[in-house]
């Protein structure tokens, strides 16, 4: 799934309630609509060019969408720019913002309140329907066609915070394009999806998640999670984990990535950036990590029974272990030009 293309279809959507019609509706545009973008790309398109067909292709849903109810917006208290809701009816909170920075915070009490700051006059979009809150970044045009405001962009920037009772429990979906995103103290539950351009991520949670995938192109992502199916991605930003899941999947393209992790199972892997993952446990597991340019180095227990099956064209292997059978940690690492270590602590 092409991630700029489920932007623009959340973008043609934003504002419309959401029920079963219009959940159908958009599921099939989406479907078409990345269709429309792997043909063009597999003919030979660039995808700037394939983008910009999709986004001509769906400039009369506008239109379409005219006389379909919209979400019921909440009425500010104080004026604007401050929300109050039972943190009993919210299930799921969802973001879409442009610019603006996302802070997700911990409080007392029995409400979500959503307090706006900025140095303008934007104000929010805010709106509850069916157990999901919703916030968006409204257009700097005000009221325009869904490509205006995706693709709209101010000299000022906000910052919206969120904060959560302790007795309440998240779902969490944020898109942003250049804010960043902060989530501490807050149980996030069920799936998890954060993703941002060129803001940085930091997400954690006292409590369990089930799927979570987080991801930027150039901004920093820190994350201390558990879970069951953890994804990070970053392109030109360095990755820290720290927490404990079934499966794990790290990948950056120029970034540093620094894990410490006793994942069952995991794949660790960059094209420039070095490699470092810390595992406590002695317990059997399956590590994959790689980096082309980079050096890999894992740091296991004395004595942890390993597996390794390791190489790299022009820097050194350096195992402190014994080969061992059985129920072990199974580990491969492979490298380019740099160096791939399994050091004993």
């Amino acid at each position: 799934m092409n991630l700029t293309v489920e932007k623009i279809v959340n973008a043609v959507f934003a504002g419309i309630e959401m029920n079963a019609e219009t959940e159908a509706m958009k599921t099939e545009l989406l479907a078409n609509a990345q269709e429309r973008f792997n043909d063009l790309t597999s003919s030979g398109k660039t995808e700037d060019e394939a983008i910009a067909s999709v986004m001509e292709s769906l400039k009369g849903m506008d239109e379409i969408l005219a006389d379909y109810p919209r979400e019921a917006k909440a009425a500010p208290e104080d004026g604007k720019n401050r929300y109050h809701y039972p943190a009993s009816e919210i299930r799921e909170l969802k973001c879409d913002l442009r610019d603006d920075d996302l802070t997700i915070e911990a409080c007392e009490g029995t409400e979500i309140t959503v307090l706006y700051e900025r140095d303008d006059d934007q104000e929010l979009e805010v709106s509850l329907s069916d157990g999901r809150l919703t916030i968006a970044q409204p257009s700097i045009f005000g009221s325009g066609s869904w490509w205006q405001r995706l693709f709209s962009f101010s000299s000022h920037k906000g910052e919206v915070r969120v904060l959560a009772p302790q007795s309440a429990s998240l779902s969490l979906k944020v898109n942003t394009m250049s804010g960043d995103v902060e989530s501490a103290g807050v149980k996030l539950i069920g799936d998890i999806s954060v993703q941002t351009m060129s803001g940085e991520l930091e997400i954690s949670s006292p409590t369990k998640v089930e799927n979570a995938t987080l991801s930027t192109a150039s901004g920093e992502l820190t994350a201390r999670l558990d879970g069951e199916n953890l994804r990070l991605k970053a392109v030109s930003g360095d990755v820290e984990y720290a927490g404990e899941c079934d499966a794990l999947a790290i990948h950056s393209v120029s970034g540093e990535i620094d894990a410490t992790t006793n994942a069952a199972d995991s794949k660790i892997e960059s094209v420039s950036g070095n490699v470092k993952v810390r595992r406590v446990s002695q317990a059997d597991a399956r590590m994959n990590l790689s980096s082309t340019s980079g050096n890999i180095r894992l740091e296991l227990p004395t004595g942890t029974p390993v597996r390794l099956s390791a190489s790299s064209v022009s820097g050194h292997v350096r195992n402190d272990f014994e080969q061992s059978v059985g129920d072990v940690v199974t580990v491969r690492g492979q490298s380019v030009s740099g160096n791939v270590e399994l050091r004993a602590f």
